[in-house]
């Protein structure tokens, strides 16, 4: 919101006007119901929150219904990208990412989708790798081609119900989980951790043969400080 602006200059040790003091509480009044935001707040507050303020994007959201489809054999964005940019992440800061989409491939097992910080592929680690090793999703289509099935993120990452062949028709519209079921559930969004930083959360897509086609996309994006 702007500033509160007081439409009279009181002067101390001068009787006032009632009608100007009354004027002035209006003015507050009215300014702040309804109208506080992220810069209103003090920055860590607004980081703590998640909320953004002028010049600053802490949250956002890219909805993508088209259907859209690639052949590129190494990451890439969809023509409309799944895209939040320019997030402002403070120091010992963490990303929540939540995904929801519908996808399919012309080639089995070919088509992968990743969550990428900047130009950099999500990471997790593992028990059984020295060093954390890239996150994505691999669609499986029940082992069928082209058969939409759910692509969603959880905690750890993006994946796909991919494990039988029924056909996914579509989400509702009011009231579902973030997520899916299937033999390895995945429900709600990522944390990720990063250092400092300026960054654009994409979710991007490759296959090894064929296409991959992907609709209904939802990405959201926000970025909290420490509290």
């Amino acid at each position: 919101m702007t500033d509160v602006v007081l439409s009279h200059t009181l002067t101390a040790g001068t009787p006032e006007n009632v009608a100007h003091v009354q004027q002035n509480f209006e003015d507050l009044r009215d300014g702040i119901n309804g109208g506080l935001d992220g810069d209103n707040l003090t920055m860590a507050a607004g980081q703590a929150l998640g909320l953004n303020a002028t010049g600053t994007v802490r949250r956002g959201a890219s909805v993508v219904a088209t259907e859209e489809s690639t052949s590129s054999t190494s990451y890439t964005l969809l023509a409309t990208p799944d895209r939040v940019s320019n997030v402002v992440l403070p120091t010992n800061g963490r990303l929540y990412i939540g995904y929801q989409a519908m996808w399919k491939e012309s080639v089995v097992l070919a088509g992968k989708a990743a969550i990428f910080i900047g130009p950099t592929q999500l990471k997790v680690a593992s028990s059984s790798a020295a060093a954390p090793a890239v996150q994505e999703a691999e669609n499986g289509g029940g082992g069928s081609a082209n058969i939409y099935k759910p692509l969603a993120s959880g905690g750890p990452g993006l994946s796909s119900s991919g494990d039988t062949a029924t056909v996914y028709t579509g989400d509702v519209t009011t009231g579902q989980i973030l997520g899916h079921g299937g033999t390895n559930p995945v429900y709600g969004e990522c944390i990720v951790f990063a250092a400092a930083g300026t960054y654009t959360i994409s979710v991007q897509f490759k296959t090894s043969s064929g296409t991959v086609t992907v609709k209904e996309r939802h990405l959201w994006v926000v970025a909290k400080g420490p509290t």
